[in-house]
């Protein structure tokens, strides 16, 4: 130890830690002075500057063993620097020294997304972006990378998007193909997550095909296990499994625990879905174990949620609903608030099997309204889907029946086949109930097909035969019953959704026959209907109120109007009404 500084220790002029690393303290009054002498002498600004450069070589060294069995400790170290590291990051920024606090700040990204600081870590990259329009392209891609990684956090998913895209953009500029990879793979993570899951798959296999151009055994590890999440997702279980277990070999082989942990926690959920659920949750609590010692906050309420879904799966209701209220507690500390609308609609599963049920109700409503305003259309597809089964239960059927299609228009968008299936059978209950018996038959049709198609066992014409007349007072025979079900085996989701819509129209049919007027394009129900709204001056949001839909979805007719009737504006689209005459088809 340097004889200056044993001679401060002796007069109790800095002081030493007494538990964990070696680390020396100033008493607070020996620093407040030594700032104050520090900040009138000509050394301030060569110091400061020696200060930030030390950091800065600190930050990169940790970016570099994030990855690595040593993870836990650089993270810890970075944690317990971070008011050093905020100031060098301040003086960087507040003297001009761009290409530094960029360096600095893209080395510190995955700690903050890891410890919490995801919003900090954002705020600060979107100012930096603001100053380094003219930097050298490869750190400013790295830059935008970055920061479209932090905007999840922030829950700025539009932002995230166009930064990652720019990103993209830039690495290709300047051929850096591992940037290339980790931009494509972000990207297929944000697909991923909108419910684009086809658009995810081919954004996350370029992704992993660059990787491997580039030798790099992580980038291939983390790309592998998010194109086997997107192929789980679809239901195409043994190519994810494949790649699940080989994504979980080159994190051991890496040494990274996070990585290990969330492969894990993949490999669970396809163990479940295998019906072998102790297993599955004996799993995903090893995985929760590894991700709590790492102190990764935000995975860990993923996981708490997933260990509580498990557990569901295996009616183990006591144990799901304890992890579903841990999950909760700790979206709401870090300000996770898709956890938190995630972990709301698990309790009201749990309260909606053990009551009460008024509770459900509540907990169903604000899961809802979390998804509403995060703009979550998937999130809302299967907060409906679970509040139409309720309202079946409790014989709202009309309700039910109105819930089920709200979300069958989003569920069909976003390829979420066992929910589509769900929802299908769901419909098929409503229509045995309410007498279209011929109708309950399609569409239990279509969603048996649709189980075959994803490798899940279909039922027998008998067992189907045998659940439709159960549900229905209106006898069909046997033979009518076969050639219904054949003709919705026939259809896709998507074509059976579209007829069983038209045929709740009927005086619409009879006005175009009366009329000799056909629609020169094919448009959905729900479309005509927005239409017909469109024309009498509404706006989105008071179509949606109408509708009783979200204005997103109100948004998505719209658009997929103008491109059938080859228009760009709402007053086109009512023009093109009259001109056609469909104002008469459309009110008669």
């Amino acid at each position: 130890m340097h004889t200056i500084v044993v001679s401060a220790l002796e007069k109790s002029l800095i002081v030493k830690s007494e538990e964990g690393e070696e680390r020396l303290f100033m008493l607070e009054t020996v620093r407040e002075y030594g700032c104050e002498q520090l900040e009138v002498s000509d050394e301030c600004e060569q110091m400061r500057r020696v200060h930030a450069a030390c950091y800065l070589e600190l930050a990169e060294k940790a970016a570099a063993r994030l990855h690595s069995a040593e993870a836990l400790l650089w993270l810890e170290r970075l944690e317990m620097e971070r008011a050093n590291l905020e100031t060098a990051l301040a003086w960087e920024m507040g003297n001009g020294e761009i290409v530094g606090v960029l360096r600095l700040s893209c080395a510190l990204g995955e700690f903050w997304m890891r410890r919490g600081y995801g919003r900090v870590g954002y705020e600060w990259m979107r100012q930096l972006l603001l100053r380094s329009e003219n930097v050298e392209h490869r750190m400013r891609a790295q830059a935008l990378l970055t920061a479209g990684m932090l905007a999840q956090y922030a829950n700025e998913r539009e932002q995230r998007e166009r930064l990652c895209v720019e990103s993209l953009e830039l690495f290709r500029t300047v051929g850096d193909t591992r940037g290339m990879a980790a931009a494509l793979n972000e990207l297929g993570c944000l697909a991923k997550h909108s419910g684009r899951r086809t658009k995810a798959r081919g954004l996350l296999i370029e992704s992993l095909e660059l990787y491997r151009r580039s030798d790099d055994r992580y980038g291939c590890a983390r790309a592998m296990l998010s194109l086997a999440e997107v192929l789980y997702e679809l239901v195409e279980i043994k190519e994810a499994r494949m790649l699940a277990e080989e994504s979980l070999r080159l994190f051991r082989l890496e040494g990274d625990r996070r990585g290990i942990a969330k492969a894990q926690a993949l490999q669970a959920f396809i163990i479940a879905y295998d019906q072998e659920h102790q297993q599955a949750l004996a799993l995903a609590e090893e995985s929760l174990a590894g991700l709590r010692e790492l102190d990764d906050q935000w995975e860990v309420a993923a996981q708490l949620h997933a260990v509580a879904e498990i557990a569901l799966h295996q009616n183990s209701i006591e144990y799901a609903g304890m992890r579903a209220e841990e999950s909760l507690d700790v979206a709401r500390r870090i300000e996770h608030r898709e956890a938190q609308a995630r972990a709301l609609d698990l309790l009201a599963q749990v309260r909606q099997r053990r009551g009460p049920i008024e509770q459900a109700v509540a907990l169903f409503e604000e899961s809802l309204a979390l998804y509403r305003e995060l703009n979550r259309q998937e999130g809302v597809a299967l907060i409906w889907l679970s509040q139409a089964r309720l309202a079946f239960y409790r014989k709202e059927y009309e309700k039910a029946r109105h819930l089920y299609e709200q979300a069958v228009h989003i569920l069909l968008a976003c390829e979420h086949r066992p929910a589509l299936i769900e929802s299908l059978i769901g419909l098929s209950r409503m229509a045995a109930v309410e007498g279209e018996v011929m109708w309950a038959t399609r569409l239990l049709g279509a969603s048996d097909a649709l189980r075959e198609a994803i490798g899940r066992e279909p039922a027998t014409l008998k067992d189907a035969y045998r659940r439709v007349m159960a549900m229905s007072a209106t006898p069909l025979s046997e033979q009518a019953f076969m050639a219904a079900w054949q003709e919705g085996r026939a259809m896709t989701p998507q074509e059976v959704f579209e007829a069983w819509e038209r045929r709740k129209m009927p005086v619409l049919k009879a006005r175009q026959e009366e009329q000799h007027v056909a629609l020169p394009v094919h448009l959905t129900g729900r479309e005509i209907e927005v239409l017909r709204l469109m024309t009498t001056g509404l706006t989105n949001s008071q179509i949606a109120a109408r509708l009783i839909i979200s204005p997103v979805t109100v948004n998505t007719h719209v658009r997929s109007l103008y491109n059938k009737l080859g228009v760009t504006s709402r007053s086109a689209a009512t023009r093109y009404a009259f001109e056609h005459h469909l104002v008469q088809v459309l009110f008669g």
